[in-house]
């Protein structure tokens, strides 16, 4: 199944790349990938006999996970397409890493298609800045627990030894 982490996260990736793919280049309309169950079935059902028998739930299930997609996609495109106008207008030829992971980590747009798209448009993505926003991201998850710092301490002797540790405060 479908989900945001080990292999059920490497599911979703294929599922939205053939999405992608499908409505993109192939001009597929809305909601075509799970009307493709059937068909693999027929194809498959020998070497996996179970498919058959839960057709309605893989169904049912691509069907949901192409829904949530071509939302995620549709706002993506349209905030990568405000970037990337930018970017041209500037003569800049790389895609903050700021910005793919936000469009990542906000949007659910993964970064293998704003790299597809960046190089449709002649540009590129900084990974290691993605990288470094992702890991900062990571790093303030790690720092707060229900709105409240945790581990002030410890990170701020870690990152100055001068910052009084009880000057750290909750945002909220």
């Amino acid at each position: 199944v479908p989900d945001n982490m080990g292999r059920g996260y490497v599911l979703r990736r294929i599922l939205r790349r053939a999405v992608w793919y499908g409505k993109t280049f192939l001009g597929a309309p809305p909601g075509f990938f799970h009307t493709l169950v059937p068909v693999v079935i027929e194809q498959l059902a020998y070497f996996f006999p179970e498919l058959g028998k839960k057709q309605a739930h893989v169904m049912a299930v691509l069907k949901g996970e192409e829904e949530d997609f071509l939302k995620t996609l549709d706002k993506g495109v349209r905030h990568f397409n405000k970037v990337a106008k930018k970017l041209s207008e500037s003569g800049v030829k790389v895609v903050p890493g700021a910005e793919a992971w936000f469009l990542s980590s906000s949007l659910g747009f993964p970064l293998d298609l704003t790299q597809i798209m960046a190089e449709e448009q002649g540009l590129t993505v900084d990974e290691e800045g993605y990288n470094a926003a992702r890991q900062a991201e990571k790093a303030l998850r790690e720092f707060y627990v229900d709105g409240c710092l945790r581990k002030r301490e410890a990170i701020a002797k870690k990152q100055s030894p001068a910052v009084d540790p009880a000057s750290l405060q909750p945002i909220y």
